[in-house]
C-alpha cells in the first residue's frame, strides 16, 4: 500500500493536470516495403504539451525508450491537428523522467528497422527480437553520459538523439553503422519503399540510403 501511494504521488507530482488517459494512436494503410500495414498503440497520458509513457519498474531500459520513440512517430503521423508534443518516460517507482529529444530522421530510422524486422518475420516481432533491435539502435536515443538535473525534486535525464555528436560527418557514420547491420534484403526493402534503385553491393545500398537522407551534401564514405 505504501509503495502504491508513493507511485501515485510521483504521478501527481509530475503530471498534475492530465488531459487524457489511454489515448489510442491508430495508423491504418501505411505504405512500407510495397505493402500496406496497420500500426497502433495506446499512450498512457496526454497533456497540453507532453505525451507521457508511465512505467513502474526498478529502472528504465532501452526498450522503454524505443517504445516512446514509436509513439512519437505515430503521433506525428496521426495527430497533426493536435500539434506537436514533448515525449517523456516517467518511472513512478523511482521518480526518474527521461525526455526524448531524437530528431525525426533518427526516429524514422528506428521505426523503419523495427518494421523491416516485423515484415521479415511475417508477424509481430518476439520480445527477444524487439529487444535485439532496441539494443542495436540504443546509441540513437541514449546519451553516453549526461548529468542528471534536479527540477523541483524530480530527476530528469535528457535522452539525446545525437549522442553527443555535433558534426554532420559523424551523423553520416551513425547511419552507415546502423544500416550496415541490416541484411541486403532488408536494405533493398527500404530502398524500394523510397522508390530508389536496389542494384549493387551492400555498401552501395547503404550509401544510397544515407545519401537519400542528405541529398544536398553527398556521402563522405
Amino acid at each position: 500500500k505504501a509503495d502504491a501511494e508513493r507511485c501515485l504521488q510521483q504521478l501527481e507530482t509530475h503530471v498534475p493536470a492530465p488531459d487524457q488517459f489511454e489515448h489510442l494512436l491508430d495508423l491504418e494503410g501505411h505504405e512500407f516495403a510495397r505493402r500496406k500495414i496497420h500500426l497502433s498503440g495506446v499512450i498512457d497520458i496526454v497533456t497540453e504539451d507532453v505525451v507521457w509513457e508511465v512505467k513502474c519498474v526498478s529502472e528504465l531500459r532501452a526498450e522503454h525508450t524505443m517504445q516512446l520513440a514509436c509513439y512519437a512517430w505515430l503521433w506525428e503521423k496521426t495527430q497533426q491537428t493536435r500539434g506537436s508534443r514533448q515525449f517523456r518516460l516517467l518511472n513512478v517507482r523511482t521518480g526518474e523522467v527521461r525526455q526524448l529529444t531524437a530528431n525525426s530522421h533518427d526516429i524514422n530510422m528506428a521505426v523503419e528497422a523495427l518494421l523491416t524486422a516485423k515484415i521479415r518475420n511475417e508477424g509481430r516481432p518476439t520480445d527477444e527480437q524487439f529487444l535485439k533491435n532496441a539494443a542495436r539502435l540504443r546509441a540513437k536515443f541514449e546519451p553516453r553520459a549526461l548529468p542528471t538535473h534536479q527540477v523541483v525534486g524530480k530527476t530528469t535525464r535528457v535522452v539525446s538523439a545525437d549522442d553527443g555528436l555535433e558534426r554532420q560527418s559523424e551523423a553520416f557514420r551513425k547511419y552507415q553503422e546502423t544500416y550496415m547491420q541490416l541484411t541486403v534484403k532488408e536494405l533493398k526493402e527500404m530502398l524500394r519503399s523510397q522508390q530508389l534503385p536496389v542494384s549493387g553491393r551492400k555498401a552501395e545500398l547503404v550509401k544510397r540510403l544515407v545519401e537519400a537522407r542528405y541529398p544536398s551534401m553527398g556521402c563522405p564514405f
